[in-house]
């Protein structure tokens, strides 16, 4: 049966900027690191879970151009499964929207999920887009649908 959820990742990241053909123009390579809380409350689905999102953003003049990757959600029992994620491209630097969706092989109590998310975030921005590397915190907002075989 197909099931809405609604939830917020806090993240930090690690990673590394490459300056590309031009000092306005980077690469990030990296990840996200952080919780996911639902919603609804302890016990719901995807509640607790650890979030690894590793991944890339392309940025002319700090606004993103491509950015993309995907999280590996773990819970504490060890069950995984995995989201690919894809940003649209940004008006203003330190906001990025997009979509997601479970794709891979799960474990567990995921074996099989199926879904999908809208997520919007919002992250700090450094003055020089070079130092995004030292570790950037934000967070996303997610919205969606996810399904479980029964």
């Amino acid at each position: 049966m197909r099931e809405s959820i609604t939830g917020h990742h806090c993240y930090l990241t690690s990673g590394k900027v490459h300056e590309i053909d031009g000092p306005n123009h980077m690469l990030w390579l990296g990840e996200f690191n952080g919780p996911f809380v639902n919603h609804k409350g302890k016990g719901s689905f995807l509640d607790g879970t650890a979030w690894r999102c590793p991944g890339m953003n392309e940025m002319v003049d700090g606004k993103t151009v491509e950015a993309k990757g995907y999280c590996i959600i773990t819970d504490e029992d060890g069950d995984y499964c995995y989201l690919r994620w894809i940003a649209d491209p940004a008006d203003e630097p330190g906001q990025l929207q997009g979509k997601s969706f479970f794709t891979g092989d799960s474990t567990g109590k995921f074996k099989g999920v199926q879904g999908e998310f809208k997520w919007k975030m919002v992250y700090q921005v450094m003055p020089n887009p070079k130092r995004n590397e030292d570790g950037i915190i934000g967070f996303s907002d997610f919205e969606g649908w996810y399904e479980l075989p029964e």
